[in-house]
């Protein structure tokens, strides 16, 4: 039944996809004249509202059938903890906690309020105009902040597709379709990804497959905007997402018959309102998560479902060199799951505050606040304070900034209430986070760019056993995370050489995070690195093309993870390298790019999770077209 149920769902998403395809070769008008001119997505690393410290990775469009974590792997010193193609994706940020992480879309918190994390394999790069990587922020989150946001969908008609085919059945497409007129505009898209991921293992010293490890994930998305005059506009959003994945025996396992089946709906009502120098923003969003669990191997059969209602205000002045901003929000929260026994709710709320100086000779200062509260229980206080200056000298810039803030995170439902483990007395996590930053840029082809980094963690909250061996969430330990991020960007000047293209982008980064205190008497952690954190994470791309010819590689080296607290017992570094190979063809009507792919060129064998294998060598081709 279930995969009858997959079989159905691929084959209406293909269905869809195909449709809208014939629909527009109905339009004769052409759309190109002699450029190609293939849609961005654009990586931001953005520190304050200024322009330090602002990293932009351009000319993605191959990453839209793609999801988030193919990106942050490749262009950034992000480490993610993945369980294979498709399967749980978790964030690392700067020696954090997945919780720590938290991701927005549109401006609304998208974690799961049950664990407190987003699974990024879940998420569709192509579904978003533009994707940040925000540290240091006016808000709570302790690590950073993956803003995913969706611009106004363009006027005229346009089709989009890419489909990307390759080794262990993997098939993954991705189509968008934008259309409208002056009044009214929309989008709608649609991702499909269906794996095998059969990939050979080696297991007691045995060659087999990998087992039980289907993945069909399809989702939909749709965008409306009704411009009602020039001042008042409206936005509604609703985007669906839909996973069936089983999930592999681990490498200790001979099998394995569990299966997760994940839900996802989030709607978002928005109306924005502009009158001369200020701005107004108002915007209702609906989130429901469920997530299905069954093994019949252990008899397991658990649901868990989440509600949640976000509702934000953001007002935005600008006076001379002053900028005012205040933003108010009220959530209500409510999750049910067999491992709670009842159902729970709550309600979120809070208000901040900044503004903004901007000196005529490059000077800014920001300074803020922000106050949030669970039901009636207050967040620490958090304040915000930044300070920056940059100068433009011809073709040169050059920028430095400091930031200092507090943060916290509130206990998710999963720490409050886990029936026979909960902590209904767990205090917040707090921190106080530091960062330095300097930006050079020369004319349009070199971007370099550093950060220094620290960030002091109290109470941060860690499952352990107790005496009876049961596992229980405390607020067991203080933690110190530190460390440096560089990065590189190089492109070749367009009047170099006619139809020569040249680009790089070398990320690294180094990090220290260890445990400095705990409640447990003689605990071998402390001074140790935290489990799953590199010391270091190098990610590393360069491409040159001619005459719509390109050959790319992808290298990424991923440092030695400890896997346990006292640090005995570790996973080994890797390498890995990837090379593409492409071509650009453009049409009277429609603009066209091939590629094809070897990942893991040099066929490591290597592990993100332990005992959780990855592929070896393989290879993928995509198409993508633009009408």
């Amino acid at each position: 039944m279930w995969r009858l149920q997959q079989t159905a769902q691929f084959c209406c998403s293909a269905l869809f996809a195909v449709v809208g395809l014939c629909c527009l070769a109905e339009e004769n008008k052409p759309l190109f004249n002699d450029t190609v001119e293939l849609k961005e997505v654009v990586i931001t690393d953005s520190k304050t509202i200024g322009t330090n410290g602002k990293r932009q990775f351009q000319h993605l469009e191959n990453y839209a059938a793609r999801k988030l974590p193919n990106l942050l792997n490749e262009i950034s010193g992000i480490y993610l903890k993945n369980y294979g193609n498709g399967q749980l994706t978790s964030i690392a940020v700067r020696g954090t906690t997945t919780s720590q992480t938290e991701v927005l879309w549109n401006g609304v918190k998208i974690n799961s309020p049950m664990l407190g994390q987003s699974d990024f394999a879940l998420l569709n790069v192509g579904f978003h105009n533009s994707i940040a990587i925000q540290f240091n922020q006016l808000n709570s989150a302790i690590g950073s902040n993956i803003a995913l946001n969706n611009s106004i969908p363009e006027a005229n008609t346009h089709f989009e597709g890419t489909i990307r085919a390759g080794s262990y059945g993997l098939l993954e497409s991705n189509m968008n379709i934008s259309y409208g007129n002056t009044a009214i505009r929309g989008a709608t898209k649609v991702a499909v990804l269906k794996c095998n991921n059969n990939f050979p293992v080696l297991k007691n010293e045995v060659a087999t497959k990998q087992a039980n490890a289907d993945v069909l994930q399809w989702a939909l998305f749709q965008q409306l905007n009704y411009f009602i005059n020039n001042k008042n506009e409206i936005e509604l959003f609703a985007w669906y997402n839909t996973a069936n994945r089983e999930i592999p025996p681990t490498l200790l396992q001979e099998s394995s018959k569990a299966r997760q089946r994940d839900q996802s709906l989030r709607t978002m009502l928005r109306w924005k309102f502009k009158k001369n120098s200020w701005r107004l923003a108002l915007s209702s969003a609906y989130l429901y998560e469920t997530l299905h669990y069954t093994n019949y191997l252990l008899l397991a059969n658990d649901k868990s479902t989440s509600h949640a209602w976000r509702n934000n205000a953001n007002f935005q002045y600008n006076i001379k060199s002053f900028h005012v901003e205040a933003t108010a929000f009220a959530d209500v929260e409510i999750a049910r799951s067999a491992g709670y026994g009842a159902r729970y709710n709550r309600v979120l709320s809070g208000f901040s505050a900044k503004a903004s100086y901007y000196q005529k000779h490059g000077f800014t200062f920001t300074a803020g606040l922000r106050q949030e509260f669970m039901n009636t229980k207050a967040s620490p206080f958090m304040p915000f304070i930044s300070g920056a200056f940059t100068k433009q000298l011809h073709k040169h810039f050059i920028g430095i900034e400091l930031t200092a803030k507090r943060s916290f995170r509130f206990p998710t439902f999963n720490d409050l209430y886990w029936q026979g483990s909960g902590n209904a007395q767990l205090q917040a996590e707090k921190s106080w986070n530091a960062e330095i930053a300097a930006t050079y840029k020369w004319d349009k082809t070199i971007t370099l760019t550093a950060s220094n980094y620290y960030a002091w963690i109290s109470n941060q909250i860690q499952w352990t056993p107790d005496v009876s061996g049961n596992w229980r969430p405390q607020n067991l330990k203080n933690v110190f995370a530190r460390g440096l991020e560089t990065a590189l960007l190089f492109s070749l000047p367009k009047t170099t050489l006619k139809h020569l293209t040249a680009n790089t982008n070398l990320s690294y980064s180094y990090t220290l995070s260890t445990q400095t205190s705990s409640t447990l008497a003689n605990d071998n952690a402390l001074g140790k690195q935290v489990i799953y954190v590199p010391r270091h994470r190098i990610s590393a791309t360069a491409s040159v093309g001619y005459y719509g010819f390109e050959i790319s590689a992808f290298y990424r080296y991923t440092g030695m993870r400890f896997i346990s607290t006292d640090n005995s017992d570790a996973l080994p570094s890797y390498s890995l390298l990837d090379i593409e190979f492409a071509k650009a063809l453009l049409l009277p009507k429609a603009a066209l790019r091939f590629a094809f792919r070897i990942n893991n060129v040099c066929n490591t064998i290597y592990q993100d999770v332990a005992q959780r294998a990855m592929p070896p060598r393989n290879f993928e081709g995509t198409l993508n077209i633009k009408l």
